[in-house]
């Protein structure tokens, strides 16, 4: 859940940002991504999330598909949001897979990473 957290907050997705990444993933915990993708419409049920913040949050969903997969997997190998933000600049849907097959690389192509 905390790497979904830090996903949904990192402002990527607009209409959610730390506050509303916390009660979002609080309200529907594991199934928080499951819930945006398919019933975005039950954002609603958060405190504090209305119609329009609802819209606007599954419109950014559709829009950062792309990227999701890759943040989520970055983050869960405690990538931070803007070193995960640069490696999918640099690599898009490939990203997954250079970091896996080809680490190193990372410390020639992308600044800020680098290996001791």
């Amino acid at each position: 859940v905390q790497g979904i957290r830090r996903y949904l907050g990192s402002g990527l997705v607009k209409g959610i940002g730390p506050i509303f990444a916390d009660r979002i993933t609080q309200h529907f915990g594991l199934d928080t991504l499951q819930i945006i993708e398919e019933e975005p419409k039950r954002l609603i049920e958060v405190p504090g999330l209305g119609p329009k913040r609802t819209k606007k949050i599954a419109d950014a969903w559709e829009e950062q598909k792309a990227i999701k997969e890759v943040m989520l997997f970055l983050q869960t190998v405690e990538v931070s949001t803007s070193i995960a933000v640069r490696i999918y600049k640099k690599y898009g849907d490939a990203s997954i897979s250079v970091f896996k097959n080809q680490p190193y690389r990372l410390a020639a192509d992308v600044w800020g990473i680098g290996f001791l």
